[in-house]
């Protein structure tokens, strides 16, 4: 499942869960609400999206390597300093 996926299913949960947990403010256009409930679910769905799917697209992307032994690294280490 994509990033993209995630975040647009999460989007639309949040718009809803704020919509309803909310309600109308005293004073508050129904623009600026709007506006605020959107971004608001926006960022939440974004941040959680991303947070899921980071460690699988790292791993998807970085280039496959043969692991380098602890010993071999502090070797190199200790001849050049």
């Amino acid at each position: 499942m994509s990033e993209s996926t995630i975040q647009w299913v999460l989007y639309e949960q949040f718009k809803r869960l704020f919509r309803v947990a909310e309600g109308e403010r005293v004073g508050e256009s129904k623009v600026r609400k709007i506006l605020r409930d959107a971004l608001g679910a926006g960022f939440f769905a974004k941040l959680i999206a991303t947070v899921v799917t980071y460690p699988h697209e790292v791993n998807h992307s970085s280039p496959h390597r043969t692991p380098v032994s602890l010993t071999f690294r502090l070797h190199d280490l200790l001849v050049m300093g």
